[in-house]
């Protein structure tokens, strides 16, 4: 390694743990995790993708393709939405919530491609949401874990 590789190595640790420290909150993981949620809406948020969520279900219940495919265009908006105040201060809950607003995402894709309900997409998309679903449930219990509702 020549000295000036070692020193642009050098340099790049120190702005990654830089970087890695800041995480511009104060406290312990539940205070941060309280002035996260607080800071980007997140009681707000998470009740939008809920709300959304029972859309989805009564769209289903309904069987009615058309209303359903403009509540899965909500639902991926609100789940980007959510997705964009990214990254929480916890690792965790911020890589669970990722991965769970990821898939409604793909579900919402899936069910606005449907062009029926016996359509591949459409299958897509009620298996996407379940995992979703699940996925996000593991997220919220991670978040609340910290107090946050």
């Amino acid at each position: 390694m020549s000295p000036r590789s070692g020193a642009l190595l050098g340099a790049l640790v120190l702005v990654a743990l830089g970087v890695a420290g800041c995480s511009g909150y104060n406290g312990d993981a539940s205070n941060q995790m309280h002035e996260w949620a607080t800071n980007v809406g997140y009681s707000s948020l998470d009740q939008q993708v809920e709300a959304d969520l029972g859309s989805l279900a009564a769209g289903l219940k309904g069987r009615e393709l058309k209303p359903l495919h403009t509540a899965c265009d909500a639902f991926v908006i609100d789940a980007d939405s959510l997705y964009d105040e990214l990254p929480a201060p916890d690792t965790k809950a911020t890589n669970e919530l990722a991965d769970a607003l990821t898939v409604f995402a793909s579900a919402g894709v899936a069910c606005s491609a449907a062009p029926s309900f016996s359509s591949a997409s459409f299958s897509k998309y009620e298996r996407l949401l379940k995992k979703g679903e699940s996925e996000y449930a593991t997220a919220r219990s991670r978040i609340a874990s910290f107090g946050v509702r």
